[in-house]
């Protein structure tokens, strides 16, 4: 297992002139932060419902449905934080792999087991097959 993932590290390392405007490119259009959704609009609605269930409870009137939004609001806004933070941290991976190959300026002769942790996601055995997956999110086969 070792030499096939010693094997596909240098399969990216030797074609690197192509991975690189690939990874480039899923930056750019997949995962550019201009797509992260934005808390902010969130955080105005649930200020402003905030104020309204205050001055209901001054009133003693029911404000279970107002509660209820405000509980729903809240869970959107810690679903759409928990989706920025991967994004931001397939964002960073990608520039780690692109600067492992810009840094790299040579085959790997022996397998690294650091390196392999820094670069690899999951690794999926196969009869005939090694699947290589890359935090870049590349993907590698190797016959075995």
């Amino acid at each position: 297992m070792q030499a096939g993932v010693t094997c596909a590290i240098n399969r990216i390392v030797a074609e690197r002139d192509s991975f690189i405007p690939i990874l480039t490119k899923n930056i750019e259009t997949i995962l550019g932060a201009e797509f992260d959704v934005d808390a902010e609009d969130i955080d105005t609605k649930l200020g402003t419902l905030q104020d309204e269930i205050m001055r209901l409870a001054s009133t003693k009137s029911d404000y279970d449905n107002l509660a209820a939004e405000i509980h729903r609001l809240r869970s959107i806004k810690q679903d759409t934080q928990e989706h920025n933070a991967k994004r931001q941290t397939k964002r960073q991976r990608i520039c780690e792999m692109t600067e492992f190959l810009d840094m790299q300026s040579g085959i790997i002769t022996e397998y690294d087991d650091k390196l392999t942790r820094q670069l690899v996601e999951k690794i999926t055995v196969f009869d005939d097959k090694l699947t290589i997956e890359f935090k870049s999110c590349v993907e590698i086969n190797v016959e075995m």
